[in-house]
């Protein structure tokens, strides 16, 4: 993390957020991860992150943070080389492997594949 990354982490730290959303998780995290372990670096997807929740706080981010680190349009996922095209549509990522997840498959009908008993 270079410091206009930390300092934007740091004053973003400061906005008012919803109660419980993922923009308040989102910038305590960057503002922990500034400051406990402050060379470890941004991933292409959270620099693209703090960029945008600079943008998107910039009224409230105006009274503190320096004019030359502010965002003033909104920031293009393609110039931080994250491609959406890529995404398989369909899976959800395993939360331990990071790997696709096959599609969920579709419920078949029992009574067809498993007929009931005649039960008199």
């Amino acid at each position: 993390m270079n410091k206009s990354e930390r300092l934007k982490s740091h004053h973003l730290n400061l906005c008012t957020f919803r109660h419980g959303s993922w923009e308040q998780r989102f910038c305590r995290n960057l503002s922990f991860a500034a400051e406990n372990d402050p060379h470890s670096p941004l991933t292409p997807k959270q620099k693209w992150c703090l960029d945008y929740m600079a943008h998107r706080f910039r009224r409230q981010l105006a009274a503190t943070m320096p004019k030359e680190l502010m965002v003033y349009e909104t920031p293009d996922r393609r110039d931080y080389g994250i491609d959406d095209e890529n995404k398989t549509a369909g899976t959800v990522d395993d939360l331990f492997s990071g790997k696709p997840s096959a599609p969920h498959p579709t419920q078949s009908d029992d009574h067809e594949t498993h007929p009931q008993k005649n039960l008199i």
